[in-house]
């Protein structure tokens, strides 16, 4: 399936409008990640499960309704609510806009996929860097990424969600920042006196 720039364009901003309302990545194992992370990764293969298109994206939308607010042991319903409520109005837009079942399957494949992509490559950066020296990185890479699609206009307003989506003042997540910093510090000050 050919996607048109527009399309693109859309689906890339709606995609970074799903990840800020993924859990906050925290530190484990000194890595960045985020948990529950298998019910957004899960979505699409939903969408694979039924032939016919209509009734794929229906089966999507079901999935999605059952899995994501159900309690387990990394997050609470409330947690995925928001990102469940912005992915109907995301599904309901595509199929306003998207015309054939079978596009806005398409469609839907590539949203969850960019939204997953991207929370992989934010904590892949918070990792190699720490969250206070990411920022630049961040933006360098939403720059490059929004200003091919023709969202130049929107690199602001995308970097300001992912910035306030990263931070949490106070509570575990700054102190694992803080553990995952020091750690960091600790590695860099070894390896210099090895020289």
């Amino acid at each position: 399936m050919q996607i048109k720039a527009e399309e693109l364009k859309k689906i890339v901003l709606m995609s970074y409008e799903l990840t800020v309302l993924m859990p906050k990545p925290i530190v484990k194992d000194d890595k960045f990640v985020i948990e529950s992370r298998s019910k957004f990764k899960t979505l699409p293969e939903s969408l694979h499960q039924m032939e016919d298109a209509a009734a794929s994206v229906t089966h999507f939308v079901k999935s999605a309704a059952y899995f994501l607010p159900r309690k387990d042991a990394g997050t609470k319903p409330e947690q995925m609510l928001p990102f469940m409520n912005k992915l109907m109005e995301h599904v309901n837009e595509l199929n306003r806009s998207g015309g054939e079942p079978e596009r806005v399957r398409e469609l839907l494949k590539y949203l969850i996929g960019y939204a997953n992509w991207n929370a992989d490559a934010i904590c892949a950066i918070l990792t190699a860097m720490g969250e206070a020296k990411s920022s630049d990185t961040i933006r360098n890479m939403l720059e490059a990424e929004l200003k091919v699609v023709g969202a130049d206009h929107d690199v602001d307003r995308v970097f300001s969600q992912i910035q306030k989506w990263i931070r949490d003042e106070g509570g575990y997540h700054q102190k694992a920042n803080q553990h995952f910093q020091n750690n960091q510090n600790m590695g860099i000050n070894n390896q210099r006196r090895r020289y």
